[in-house]
């Protein structure tokens, strides 16, 4: 199979029932390097009459649950605009590196061809011009800057970095035309130290000085009263329970929603701020904005016991946190694959677990390919095709499409290296689409068919009659065999027959209501009911 891309053809291997896609190794891409539809990419058109709702935002059936996040880290992205360039130093990796909205606006059709259906922005919100010193958790003071949005100055104003609120508007706009929804990330847990409240948060005698917690940086991790009161590296901590705090955060926050256009927020610092908050938070932005805005919460915790509450009162969605430590430890380092199972045990603790947001990595944690010491690109591979498959909207960082390295913060957030590896690329397009043509892959029950310490397996089902997707799943370095019973859900008996996703020929069959599955060492087989 012979795949173009760049200057010259790019030789893929189809091996046994899925695929290994491989970059021939000098070959060096164009900036817009996408690739270009391959055959594998055709059979996951056409291996099922199910269909996507589409591009149409207005379409009533498309829900949530349908999309695919892009998260975009937006300094790092994309210079689109060289005029905003102020404070810029692209080798300094605490610094402003001149990514920007226009940035972004130029990259829209290379984020649709990728098959993301919604983009996550960092904080647009106008933050501090100066270096910031501080300890941010590495047990020494340094120097930073507000290169990534998280520090707000002013609540009310779009960052002179990236753009102005006439370019916010744009973007989500055109993202929208073509069928891209906008997510904007907020905080409500801290300000810039330089914020002119915060600037008179010491003096008792002004009405800020209630408006922020006095207590200094948390002194107990492990004490959830800390966790919330207590300063987030040395920020100024603003205090919820204070009446005017809260309205101010909440209207401030209806603001962007009206103003900007998007169809939700990423909410950061969650378990920073009392839960009673977000009860009212929750309650005004649905009021305000309607069910279908999204709420989708970082609650930073391996707990699903923890995070399950937030969900509970009015948050629609959090990031998979638990899933992400089972995820890092099975594929990632060959660990038991009866971690996953422990995480999906826990699905019953929440609303609706099919709004949560499974990921490999992000701003937040290390590259994926970076904590992997053997075989890097296969297990990103097959990570990728996981959050993929799996109930919920799954969360790609930019740069894991090109296997981008990086180690702890701020490593782990260095400039988009489009073009590189083109072969996880397709191989994202590959699953994107997959996803988009199978709706059990987006909305059906799931169902645990198998675990142990090598294989995971599962079934998709949705109540449309025969529409069931079987996948497994073998972290060794060795092919494994297993014969596996048929869930009583399947609407599969005894003579019925599976088909591989990718390979019409390659075909399973339900004798005595158990089917045979090999899978290839440190790889992958899905399959349809026929």
């Amino acid at each position: 199979i012979m795949h173009e891309g760049g200057a010259r053809p790019v030789p893929y291997a189809l091996l046994s029932s899925v695929f290994v896609l491989s970059a021939c190794s000098g070959l060096r891409p164009a900036p817009n390097y996408l690739p270009r539809q391959n055959p594998l990419l055709r059979a996951a058109n056409a291996s099922t009459a199910a269909s996507s709702p589409g591009t149409d935002l207005k379409n009533p059936a498309r829900i949530w649950q349908d999309e695919v996040v892009y998260f975009i880290f937006t300094d790092r992205f994309v210079n689109g605009n060289r005029s905003n360039d102020y404070n810029v130093q692209p080798n300094e990796p605490w610094a402003y590196h001149g990514g920007d909205l226009d940035g972004v606006i130029q990259k829209l059709d290379y984020i649709k061809g990728l098959g993301a259906t919604a983009i996550w922005l960092t904080p647009v919100v106008d933050n501090r011009d100066d270096a910031f010193v501080a300890d941010f958790g590495n047990g020494r003071k340094q120097e930073i800057w507000g290169y990534h949005g998280y520090w707000f100055k002013d609540f009310y104003k779009v960052d002179e970095h990236l753009g102005d609120m006439r370019k916010l508007q744009e973007l989500t706009r055109l993202a929208h035309q073509k069928g891209i929804k906008v997510l904007l990330d907020i905080v409500v847990n801290h300000t810039d130290y330089d914020h002119p409240f915060a600037q008179q948060k010491a003096d008792k005698n002004s009405k800020y000085h209630g408006w922020f917690n006095h207590y200094g940086v948390i002194k107990n991790w492990d004490d959830q009263w800390w966790v919330e009161n207590g300063e987030l590296a040395e920020l100024p901590d603003l205090n919820q329970n204070n009446p005017e705090t809260a309205s101010y955060l909440i209207d401030s926050m209806k603001f962007w929603a009206k103003e900007s256009g998007a169809d939700g927020f990423r909410i950061d610092t969650v378990k920073h701020v009392p839960r009673s908050f977000w009860k009212t938070f929750n309650s005004e932005m649905r009021r305000a904005e309607g069910n279908d805005f999204l709420l989708l919460g970082e609650i930073y915790t391996p707990s699903p016991e923890f995070q399950a509450p937030y969900l509970r009162e009015g948050m629609h969605s959090a990031f998979d946190f638990p899933l992400y430590y089972a995820i890092k430890e099975s594929f990632g380092q060959s660990g038991s694959m009866r971690r996953l199972a422990d995480v999906f045990s826990k699905d019953h603790l929440y609303p609706d677990a099919n709004l949560l947001s499974p990921f490999i990595d992000n701003h937040d944690v290390p590259r994926f390919v970076s904590e992997v010491k053997d075989r890097p690109i296969d297990r990103l591979k097959l990570s990728l095709a996981f959050i993929m498959t799996i109930r919920g909207l799954p969360m790609m960082y930019y740069g894991t499409e090109t296997a981008l390295a990086g180690g702890a913060d701020p490593d782990n957030r260095r400039d988009m290296n489009f073009g590189q590896n083109p072969g996880v690329t397709t191989h994202v397009q590959i699953f994107t689409n997959l996803r988009k043509q199978h709706r059990a892959l987006r909305r059906g029950k799931q169902l645990e068919m198998w675990q142990d310490d090598q294989v995971y397996g599962f079934t998709r089902l949705t109540e449309v009659a025969n529409e069931e997707v079987i996948a497994f799943f073998n972290n060794s370095s060795q092919p494994q065999t297993r014969q596996v019973s048929m869930r009583a859900e399947s609407p599969l008996k005894n003579g019925g027959q599976f088909v591989n996703v990718f390979d019409n020929n390659n075909q399973l069959t339900v004798q005595n209501g158990k089917v045979t599955v090999t899978i290839p060492p440190m790889d992958f087989v899905i399959y349809r009911a026929r």
